[in-house]
C-alpha cells in the first residue's frame, strides 16, 4: 500500500487507545452527513423532509447553513461526439469523519474539519470530465461574489468569505445560469453562450440559483471553506488530513466526555453514540458579532444555522450528561442578549441576523415572538447541575421578566390567566389539527390564528412559576418566591377547571375568546402528568383510556401526534400523526412522576427503537437515524436528518435503560426491519 493510502487507512479506521471502537460503531453506508461548525454536507434526500435518499451525486450537498449552498455536484464525461454520460454514486461508506463514495468509474471521498469541506474525485479511467455544481444562495440573503482562476469567493455583509476552490487539475472554471450550456462547452460545441458578468452579480444579490462548471481530466479536488471577513483562506489540506484531525476531535469527544455505556444491548448502544455523534455536531462555536456571540446547538446544521428557544431548552437536558457538562444554562446567553425591554424572548435568533444593527425588540418580529415555555420543565432537571449553586440572578432575571411578559395582556388578553397561542408558529406543533378551526385565514396551513390556550404551554407555565420561586428563595427573596408559587398554583386550578373533560377523560385546548373546547386530541393532553399533584383518578382516565388505547395513541411505535381516530390523522404529515421523539420524552418524564416506571421504561424503549438501528440474525441491516418525526406505523424517518432534540434518547437510556437487568428484560436488543 501507497504512503498515501496508509494514511488513508489510518484515517478510516484509527482506534482509540482501549476503550469504544469508534469505527465498529459508527461504520454503515446509509449515513452520509459530515458536520463542524460553519461547514455541512450530505447526500441529501430527493425533496424537503423526504425520507432517506439512497446515494447520488458524487459531491452530494455542501452547505454554509442559511448562507450558501451547493446543492449538488454532478460529473460528466463524453461518450459518443456530443453525447454526454453522467456519473453518480452508487454506494457508500461512512464515518463521522470520512465520506467514501463509489460508482462505475468513479470514487470519491469526502471529509470535513472546523469550517472547511475537502473531498477528492477519482475517475478510471483517467478521462476528461466535467464537473457542475448548482450554486444556491439562500433566498433574501445577498451575496458578493468575485470568480477566480480556480473557484469563487462569496463575500456576506463584511462578515463571512465562503471559499470555493479547485485544485491544481481544474483547467477552466465558467459560471452560468443553467447547466447545460456548461457541459455543452466541455462537449466541444461551438455555439455556446455563457452569461454576461452583470448579469451573475445581479443573480447573486437577488438569490438566485447559479451554476459553476470545473473542466479537468482523471481526478479532481473540491474544497470549501467558511472564515470570517478578509482572514486569509484556510490552509489546504488533505482529504486524509481532514479525516485524520476530524477522527482525533471525535476520539476525544467519546473518550472524555461520553460516559460509557453498561447495557450490552445493540440497540441500544448505537442508539447512544449515534445520537451523541448528532447533538455534538450541531453545536456551532457562535462568535458572530451583533447575533450568535455565544456557543449554541442548531437544530440541524445541515439545514439551519440558527438557535431556537425551546429546542434549546431539550438540548440543555440531553448536555447535562456530559462529564464536565458545564453549565447548561450558558445556552440561554444569546436570548438574554435579545430580549426586548418589554420582556418578550424571541422563539429565534436568526443566523442571517448577524451584523445588523436591530434592536431586542425587532428579532421577535423578524423571526417569531416567542415559542412554548418548556423551559419549566426543564429546569426540573437542571438543578442538580454544575453552576445551578452560582450566580442565578441572570437566569432569575429573565426568566422573571419573559414570565411577566407572557402573562401579561400580550398572551392573556382576556386576563383569565392563561396564557395563549397567537400564531401557530408560536406553538409546540405548528401544523397541528388543533389549530385548524383557529387559523384566521383556514386556507393556510400556518399562520396567524384567534388566540388559543393550549393545554401543554400552561403547565410548562405552571412549572416555570414554580421553579422561579425556587430561585427566588435560593436568592434570599421570600416574598416573592411565595407570590411565585401561588401563581404556579392558581394556572394548575385553572387548567384542571377549565381545559379537562370529564366524559372524555382527557385535557382539551380552548378557544381564548370563548373558552369552547377544541376536540382534537393529542399527546400534549398528557401533559398535566408532569404534575406531581394530578389526581390518581385522572392519571388513570389519562393512561388506561387513552395512552393504552389502540384506537388512539397506542401503536407499534407510539407516539402519534394526533389520536389514530381523528380525521385528520396522516401518519407521514409532521405534527397531524407522526411520532416525535421530545413529545415522548415528556410523557416518560410525567408517568415516571406518578410512579408508573414499568410503562415509563416501556415507552422509553419504543422511543429508543424508533430513532435506533435495525438488526436482524445479531447483523445490523440500517443505521440509526436521528431524525425529526416518525412514522407510528412502521417507525420510518421523515422530517430533517441529524435532529438535535431527538438525542433525548440519551436522556431515556441513562436514566431507564442504560443497566444489565433492563437490558435482559427488554430481550436481545433485536428489532425487525
Amino acid at each position: 500500500m501507497s504512503s498515501r493510502g496508509e494514511a488513508h487507512a489510518r484515517a478510516r479506521d484509527g482506534l482509540p487507545e482501549g476503550g469504544l471502537d469508534l469505527s465498529e460503531v459508527f461504520r454503515c453506508g446509509d449515513q452520509s452527513a459530515l458536520i463542524a461548525n460553519y461547514v455541512s454536507s450530505e447526500d441529501p434526500p430527493a425533496g424537503a423532509w423526504n425520507r432517506h435518499s439512497p446515494p447520488q451525486s458524487p459531491f452530494g450537498k455542501i452547505s454554509f447553513p442559511e448562507i450558501l449552498s451547493m446543492a449538488r455536484g454532478e460529473v460528466y464525461t463524453r461518450a459518443e461526439e456530443g453525447q454526454a454520460v453522467q456519473h453518480n454514486v452508487t454506494s457508500h461508506e461512512w464515518l463521522p469523519w470520512l465520506y467514501e463514495g463509489r460508482g462505475p468509474g468513479l470514487r470519491v471521498t469526502r471529509a470535513v474539519v472546523k469550517d472547511c469541506w475537502t473531498a477528492r474525485l477519482e475517475l478510471d479511467p483517467m478521462v476528461p470530465a466535467v464537473a457542475v455544481f448548482e450554486c444556491q444562495p439562500k433566498k433574501g440573503v445577498e451575496l458578493g461574489f468575485e470568480q477566480g482562476r480556480r473557484g469563487a469567493l462569496f463575500r456576506w455583509q463584511g462578515l463571512f468569505d465562503v471559499h470555493f476552490g479547485f485544485g491544481s487539475t481544474a483547467r477552466r472554471v465558467a459560471v452560468s445560469s443553467e447547466p447545460g450550456s456548461l457541459i455543452r462547452r466541455f462537449l466541444g460545441f461551438r455555439d455556446v453562450q455563457l452569461d454576461a458578468r452583470h448579469w451573475r452579480d445581479e443573480a447573486w444579490s437577488q438569490g438566485r440559483a447559479v451554476w459553476m462548471g470545473v473542466e479537468f481530466t482523471g481526478s479532481l479536488t473540491v474544497r470549501f471553506s467558511v472564515t470570517c471577513a478578509d482572514v486569509p483562506p484556510p490552509e489546504r489540506i488533505t482529504v486524509e488530513t481532514a479525516a485524520r484531525r476530524q477522527r482525533a476531535h471525535w476520539e476525544d469527544f467519546f473518550k472524555r466526555r461520553v460516559p460509557a455505556l453498561k447495557s450490552p444491548d445493540p440497540v441500544v448502544r448505537d442508539a447512544y453514540y449515534f445520537a451523541w455523534q448528532t447533538i455534538w455536531s450541531n453545536r456551532c462555536e457562535g462568535g458572530i458579532r451583533g447575533g450568535l456571540e455565544y456557543p449554541y446547538v442548531s437544530p440541524s446544521r445541515l439545514n439551519y444555522g440558527s438557535q431556537w428557544w425551546w429546542d434549546e431548552a431539550f438540548h440543555m437536558v440531553i448536555l447535562r450528561h456530559l462529564t464536565n457538562p458545564g453549565n447548561p444554562l450558558d445556552l440561554l446567553r444569546n436570548f438574554w442578549k435579545h430580549q426586548g425591554r418589554n420582556g418578550a424572548i424571541p422563539g429565534a435568533i436568526r443566523f442571517s441576523l448577524a451584523g445588523r444593527r436591530v434592536r431586542a425588540e425587532s428579532v421577535g418580529r423578524a423571526t417569531m415572538p416567542m415559542q412554548p415555555p418548556v423551559i419549566g420543565l426543564v429546569l426540573d432537571l437542571l438543578k442538580d447541575q454544575p453552576g445551578w449553586s452560582g450566580d442565578l440572578r441572570p437566569v432569575y432575571r429573565g426568566l422573571l421578566r419573559w414570565a411577566d411578559w407572557l402573562t401579561g395582556p400580550a398572551r392573556d388578553s382576556n386576563s383569565d390567566g392563561l396564557i395563549e397561542y397567537h400564531h401557530s408558529f408560536d406553538s409546540s406543533a405548528d401544523q397541528s389539527p388543533r389549530w385548524d378551526g383557529q387559523l384566521l385565514d383556514p386556507s393556510q396551513v400556518v399562520g396567524p390564528m384567534r388566540p388559543t390556550e393550549s393545554v401543554d404551554a400552561n403547565v410548562w407555565m405552571s412549572l416555570l412559576w414554580k421553579n422561579l420561586a425556587e430561585m427566588a428563595l435560593t436568592l434570599g427573596d421570600v416574598p416573592a418566591s411565595r407570590r411565585h408559587l401561588e401563581k404556579s398554583g392558581q394556572l394548575i386550578k385553572r387548567v384542571n377547571d377549565l381545559m379537562w373533560d370529564e366524559e372524555e377523560g382527557f385535557y382539551f385546548d380552548l378557544d381564548a375568546g370563548t373558552h369552547r373546547k377544541i376536540p382534537v386530541k393529542t399527546p400534549y393532553g398528557f401533559m398535566p402528568l408532569l404534575w406531581k399533584e394530578l389526581s390518581t383518578d385522572r392519571v388513570h382516565r389519562l393512561v388506561r383510556e387513552h395512552l393504552l388505547n389502540p384506537k388512539e395513541f397506542h401503536c407499534a411505535f407510539p407516539l402519534p401526534s394526533v389520536s389514530m381516530d381523528d380525521p385528520s390523522f396522516d401518519p407521514a404529515d409532521m405534527w397531524r400523526g407522526p411520532a416525535w421523539i421530545n413529545v415522548n420524552w415528556m410523557v416518560v418524564e410525567g408517568l415516571h412522576r406518578h410512579g408508573l416506571d414499568d410503562l415509563a421504561t416501556g415507552l422509553a424503549r419504543k422511543t429508543v427503537e424508533l430513532v435506533g438501528p435495525r438488526y436482524q440474525n445479531g447483523v445490523r441491516t440500517r443505521s440509526p437515524r436521528v431524525w425529526e418525526w416518525f412514522d407510528p406505523r412502521t417507525g420510518g424517518a421523515l422530517g430533517n436528518n441529524q435532529f438535535s432534540w431527538s438525542a433525548l434518547v440519551v436522556d431515556l437510556i441513562v436514566r431507564f435503560l442504560d443497566t444489565p437487568v433492563q437490558a435482559e428484560r427488554q430481550g436481545s436488543g433485536t428489532v425487525g426491519s
